[in-house]
């Protein structure tokens, strides 16, 4: 019979940190259960992703165009003074 007391008084504690999981409200006051009409859908997340797999596709084809520029520099430039101003000239116009 000693061995049940030492639970039962477990069970029959308060709990110092508020109710239990089950009771909780979620982060943003969301109930467990509920949907946040501010989460985006599946659909609104693929558009968001597709938007940003295009916006980095053209900045990744920009860099190539520039490196593509940089490379033809220095293979026509002689020296690396020569190589630093074309590089500066070509900074300015973008």
């Amino acid at each position: 019979m000693t061995a049940a007391r030492p639970s039962a008084n477990i069970r029959d504690k308060p709990r110092p940190h508020g109710p239990g999981p089950a009771n909780r409200r979620h982060p943003g006051g969301v109930q467990k259960g509920e949907v946040n009409v501010n989460t985006p859908n599946v659909a609104e997340l693929l558009v968001q992703q597709t938007e940003k797999a295009t916006r980095l596709a053209v900045e990744v084809e920009q860099l190539r165009q520039r490196l593509q520029e940089i490379a033809r520099l220095s293979a026509e430039c002689n020296d690396p003074d020569e190589l630093r101003r074309e590089l500066d000239r070509l900074t300015r116009q973008q």
